[in-house]
């Protein structure tokens, strides 16, 4: 009986091709993350070759993380791995791209590392409204699947990430209204009641509307406390 294997997370000394190499403008051959079921092959040991998809998805997961010791900026050299490999792609910027493969990772499944690919495409570029709301929206998920071991820590997060949209919209009204709800039950969570004076909630109560989600809102307010059982119901989350 074979035994499936999973995939996983593991540092290999990877050898880039040589045209992706020299776009990003680092050595051919270096330690780097890879996210695949083979991701052990060249740890520790000669360089190997790894699909390109392995390599993106592990840079997205452990951005910035490496060997230390042997004084490289990992952070550095995964940035312009990520923008070598959006150009490849024929994305606009890295940014971009690491959005599609956190859409990827979550159609295959990996909830986690969908929202860890996201807050790589913020740390990229921070001013990103849509990887913004991407992330308030993966959080979310997390903490209805109970796949979030703190959920108080992610509905923080998810108050966090919508007062800093500031005064950016997201581009369609299904995210608007999945952004907004996570944040109003973020706020009643937070403080135990809606300020109906704060200007994150005036907007996100126009994004909500007067739909469904509104009406449960307007519920959790009169029960005087946050019941994500009901408010995490597939109507409401999905």
């Amino acid at each position: 009986m074979t035994i499936p294997k999973h995939p996983r997370l593991a540092w290999s000394q990877v050898t880039l091709d040589p045209a992706l190499a020299k776009l990003a403008g680092v050595e051919e051959s270096c330690a780097l993350p890879i996210w695949s079921e083979d991701a052990g092959e060249g740890v520790p040991g000669d360089p190997v070759e790894h699909d390109t998809t392995d390599l993106l998805r592990g840079l997205s997961v452990a951005f910035g993380e490496g060997p230390e010791g042997n004084g490289k900026d990992w952070q550095q050299v995964h940035a312009a791995l990520l923008a070598a490999l959006a150009e490849v792609r024929g994305f606009d910027n890295a940014d971009e791209l690491l959005r599609s493969v956190a859409l990827d990772f979550r159609r295959d499944g990996y909830r986690r590392e969908a929202v860890a690919a996201v807050r790589t495409a913020l740390r990229l570029r921070p001013e990103s409204v849509t990887a913004r709301c991407q992330l308030i929206i993966g959080v979310w998920f997390l903490v209805c699947d109970q796949l979030e071991p703190e959920p108080e820590r992610g509905l923080a997060e998810v108050r966090e990430l919508f007062e800093a949209l500031g005064e950016g919209s997201p581009e369609t009204a299904r995210v608007r209204e999945l952004t907004a709800y996570a944040y109003l039950v973020a706020h009643y969570f937070g403080e135990g009641h809606i300020d109906a004076g704060d200007p994150n909630v005036r907007r996100a109560r126009v994004w909500i509307g007067d739909g469904p989600m509104a009406r449960r809102i307007e519920a959790m307010q009169q029960r005087g406390y946050v019941d994500l059982g009901a408010l995490c119901a597939p109507e409401a989350a999905h």
